[in-house]
C-alpha cells in the first residue's frame, strides 16, 4: 500500500467488523525512527470492504487526525487497522478489535519527482 503526502488518499480494505456502525483507526508506526501516529479514517462504501480515506495535508498543512488528516514522514511504516465504536478514540488499546497488519510506504513530494533508470 502507498499513501502520498500532500493529496488526499484512498484506501481499500478487505475487512469485516463485528460492530455494526464502525469507526475505523489507523495506527502506523515508522520502521525507522518507530515514531506513530494515529487517525480515524472515514468509510465511504456500505459493503464487504472498506473503502476509506485519508488526507496527509503537507508541510504546510494541519494535522487533524479525529478527521482523517495526518501529517506524515516519507519512509516505510507498519500499517494497522482497527475497528471501534467511538468517532474521536486515537488509543488502539481502547479500540473494538485489530483487523488488519501490513505494511506501507508514504511518498514525498521529492519521491515522485525522482527519475529511476
Amino acid at each position: 500500500m502507498t499513501i502520498t503526502q500532500n493529496q488526499t488518499n484512498d484506501l481499500i480494505f478487505y475487512v469485516s467488523s463485528s460492530l455494526a456502525n464502525p469507526y475505523y483507526l489507523v495506527r502506523m508506526v515508522n520502521q525507522t525512527t518507530y515514531k506513530e501516529f494515529a487517525y480515524i479514517v472515514t468509510d465511504l462504501a456500505s459493503c464487504s470492504f472498506v473503502v476509506a480515506q485519508m488526507t496527509e495535508p503537507g508541510v504546510a498543512g494541519v494535522d487533524d487526525p479525529v478527521n482523517g488528516t495526518i501529517k506524515l514522514d516519507s519512509g516505510y511504516y507498519y500499517f494497522y487497522l482497527y475497528d471501534q465504536s467511538s468517532s474521536t478514540n486515537l488509543d488502539y488499546t481502547l479500540s473494538n478489535e485489530l483487523l488488519l497488519t501490513e505494511s506501507c510506504y508514504v511518498f514525498s513530494d521529492e519521491d515522485l519527482n525522482r527519475v529511476f533508470f
